[in-house]
């Protein structure tokens, strides 16, 4: 299975919500959404390991590393498959808010 194309206007929105945010994340295949929009262009990020090799060809100027449960980059957040979502979402709450409130979400979660 391939990632979907995305639509152009899909793709636009995503820019400008970028250059509007402090932060621009996505989980597992959502990476192809953030290289069709140039925002992983000379950055490190990470999806889900079946679809690596698939997104390191379509965007050659991005570093892809595929042994990775999320990748900070700057602004650009990315994680691996579906559940790594949770541990990105995590560490957006430890950047946020200290790593006291991310290990008592975390433990809410039943993940810690």
């Amino acid at each position: 299975l391939e990632p979907a194309p995305s639509s152009g206007t899909l793709i636009d929105s995503i820019r400008h919500a970028a250059a509007r945010t402090r932060r621009t994340a996505s989980v597992c295949t959502g990476a192809f959404l953030l290289g069709e929009a140039g925002l992983l262009d000379g950055r490190r990020a990470t999806t889900h390991w079946f679809h690596a090799r698939t997104l390191r060809q379509r965007f050659p100027a991005a570093q892809v590393e595929e042994d990775r449960i999320f990748i900070t980059d700057g602004p650009i957040w990315t994680s691996a498959g579906m559940s790594a979502g949770l541990d990105l979402a995590l560490g957006m709450i430890e950047q946020d808010f200290g790593a006291d409130l991310c290990r008592a979400v975390a433990r809410k979660l039943v993940i810690y």
